[in-house]
């Protein structure tokens, strides 16, 4: 019979590589800073939360190891993605250009960076740059977007959309790619095409952010939704006097499409029990 478990030499080991790595994994964290101008990728549906991301930047939450990790595995995708493109013929073009939206007063008040562009290479528009953005996300989201509004679904989503759409608005640039990838290997592309009502309800969102901030005021806080205030990454700055309970984060791919699945049959329910109740 061999040692209890978790004392052996080779659980030791497990556990010291596990430690070291986590530790490195930290190490690489970088530091939470205040901000003077928006960032394209960091838009959020709740104004005083693109207040806090300048005002309060430095009281910004940050991430642990395990998102650290993915964040990495996602660098790594867009290397490995990059490759298989130009291995066929797309080579990407202008990874990490940076594009700036001014105020009236030429003040630059938002600033983003594309992950690449890429050139048609044939057809009667041979030669046109089209800017993509790569992402992300589990399996189920994945199978569920089969067009560009469909990330419109999703509060976290939705930023990805005002990312790509500044920077084409910027640009005047009005058709782009969103590149997306299920941590399985596959990868599609969706079209994008330059929505002037969104773009511009993303830059009002920008200047009232700008203004707040100016004029050092934050907007009053929005009503308590869970998919917003329940994930904020200032909701201890935000709302200091709400006890939160501590909770433990899972990858459990069944769990999250069951909640997937439960947020579609929402409004399905909604609309039963209206017509339910009108024909009662």
């Amino acid at each position: 019979q061999g040692p209890d478990q978790g004392t052996s030499e080779v659980d030791l080991l497990a556990q010291e590589i596990t430690a070291a790595r986590e530790k490195y994994l930290s190490s690489k964290i970088g530091k939470a800073e205040k901000r003077d101008r928006v960032w394209f990728g960091d838009i959020h549906d709740c104004d005083r939360h693109n207040v806090y991301s300048m005002a309060e930047g430095d009281q910004r939450t940050r991430w642990d190891a395990f998102v650290q990790a993915k964040l990495d595995a996602g660098r790594e995708w867009e290397s490995i993605t990059k490759r298989e493109l130009a291995a066929i013929g797309y080579e990407p073009l202008m990874a990490g250009e940076v594009v700036e939206i001014k105020n009236r007063e030429g003040a630059v008040i938002a600033r983003g960076r594309t992950d690449c562009s890429l050139r048609r290479i044939n057809g009667d528009h041979r030669g046109k740059v089209y800017p993509v953005e790569m992402k992300q996300m589990q399996t189920h989201m994945w199978g569920a977007i089969s067009k560009w509004e469909d990330l419109l679904k999703n509060p976290w989503t939705r930023k990805y959309v005002r990312q790509l759409m500044l920077y084409m608005y910027a640009k005047g640039i009005d058709e782009g790619l969103f590149h997306l990838g299920d941590f399985q290997g596959h990868w599609k592309l969706i079209p994008v095409y330059l929505d002037y009502d969104f773009a511009e309800d993303a830059i009002s969102k920008i200047e009232r952010a700008t203004k707040a901030k100016q004029d050092g005021v934050t907007p009053e806080r929005i009503p308590f939704d869970n998919t917003l205030c329940g994930m904020c990454n200032f909701a201890h700055v935000c709302a200091p006097d709400i006890k939160t309970v501590g909770i433990e984060q899972i990858n459990n791919e069944t769990t999250a499409a069951l909640l997937e699945r439960r947020a579609k049959l929402g409004d399905a329910a909604k609309e039963y029990d209206k017509i339910d109740k009108t024909i009662k």
